[in-house]
């Protein structure tokens, strides 16, 4: 009778325990939220830095274009190695002007794709619209929009295997897109996170400092995390 007691005792305990660890899973930690608006900026995980520099490129043809001009173009950004990546990008645009004088172009984006890298592999689709203005006797462009992200992503190396659905928005603040470099020199992003996986869900606010010299800061919950964007 003891043996059995102490075998059903030990059975329960197995169970608590694995019960514990697995409610102490959640679908995201912080810093999984970090590197997962990392991918989704940087040109070397195939991020939106990318579309915003043929954003950028296209703008500069296209701004002596008529008013009311629109147009359209798909290109892929595919990439093998210690990251790698397969993103499909279709956009459209049109122009805006005040009286005669272009004045903004704006550019809707659907991109669809894959990454994976050392921390994370990802999948989904992003949808949005980038607005570029400061078109004449600037050296600089100024772009301000939007992205929603829904996919799902799988983060490894920073605790277990997590294997997470995601939705998540940017909203580009201000952005200073230098017209000869198509680098970011200033400007800021806030981001939303939502991830539900391991039967629990967690959600981030970040704000995106861009530094120029193809750097920027996220912040969550006090903590930054500095990336690079190139």
């Amino acid at each position: 009778m003891k043996k059995i007691n102490a075998t059903i005792m030990l059975a329960m305990a197995s169970l608590m325990i694995v019960s514990c660890n697995k409610e102490e899973d959640p679908a995201m930690t912080e810093e999984q939220a970090a590197d997962y608006i990392e991918t989704s900026i940087s040109s070397s995980d195939g991020g939106f830095n990318e579309e915003l520099r043929k954003v950028v490129e296209l703008a500069y043809a296209e701004y002596e274009n008529n008013c009311s001009y629109t147009g359209d173009t798909t290109f892929t950004s595919e990439y093998n190695g210690v990251r790698s990546y397969n993103y499909t990008s279709t956009m459209d645009w049109f122009v805006t002007c005040d009286g005669l004088a272009v004045s903004s172009i704006t550019f809707n984006l659907n991109k669809t794709g894959n990454y994976e890298g050392p921390r994370l592999t990802r999948q989904g689709t992003t949808t949005g619209s980038i607005t570029i203005s400061d078109l004449l006797n600037t050296t600089s462009y100024t772009a301000n929009g939007s992205l929603t992200s829904n996919g799902s992503a799988e983060f490894t190396g920073v605790k277990n295997n997590v294997s997470t659905t995601m939705s998540s928005s940017m909203t580009l603040s201000n952005l200073s897109v230098n017209k000869t470099s198509y680098e970011i020199e200033s400007g800021a992003a806030s981001v939303q996170i939502d991830a539900t996986g391991n039967s629990n869900s967690a959600s981030f606010n970040a704000s995106v400092t861009f530094n120029g010299g193809g750097s920027a800061d996220i912040t969550i919950n006090g903590t930054t995390y500095s990336i690079t964007i190139r």
